[in-house]
């Protein structure tokens, strides 16, 4: 694995924690992407998660179905069938130096997790505002993941991407998140 891949891996693996946080009655709470619930902004993160498939060169695994509908009846299961695949299609050898299409354009694989990491990092977040839980981010996630975006962003901000920056604070994950656009449902 690369350093892009594990990040790539790890976020995902944290997506997957708050998901199985989340109260059953909680799936139509509200989020900071506003025109999501819950279980629709997990439906959209899993919907990006297997573009990571269809840059490894596997085809046919991007549902066309709602946001809703790809999350399912039960999130906690749709959400670890697809990043057991993901994860999977990534462990494949030679698959990181694999280069093609991709939703950000021509790349490597490595390349295109190296930029799309940051999609369910946030996402959790963005979740565990929504439900009330840990998002389980810490410093140095945010840290790292706030040095990334420095770079990048800026061609994500738009409507149904990443909101203009906030004013933050100094602690690491709400800096992270005001730069991102992020406003709390809780606040």
């Amino acid at each position: 694995m690369t350093e892009f891949s594990r990040r790539y891996v790890r976020s995902m693996l944290q997506f997957e924690a708050v998901v199985r946080r989340v109260p059953n009655s909680a799936w139509g709470n509200a989020t900071c992407c506003t025109e999501w619930n819950a279980r629709e902004l997990v439906g959209h993160t899993l919907k990006v998660m297997t573009f990571t498939e269809a840059a490894c060169g596997i085809e046919g695994t991007v549902p066309d179905n709602s946001f809703e509908e790809i999350a399912g009846e039960d999130p906690v299961v749709a959400t670890g069938l697809i990043v057991n695949r993901v994860w999977e299609a990534l462990e494949t050898p030679g698959v990181l130096e694999h280069h093609g299409p991709t939703i950000i354009g021509e790349m490597t694989v490595d390349d295109f997790l190296g930029a799309m990491w940051i999609d369910p990092m946030t996402h959790s977040w963005d979740l565990a505002d929504s439900v009330d839980v840990d998002h389980g981010i810490s410093d140095d996630q945010a840290n790292a993941l706030y040095a990334e975006a420095l770079g990048s962003i800026e061609a994500f901000r738009r409507p149904g991407g990443y909101a203009d920056a906030l004013q933050g604070s100094n602690d690491p994950v709400s800096r992270l998140m005001a730069f991102l656009g992020r406003t709390s449902v809780r606040s």
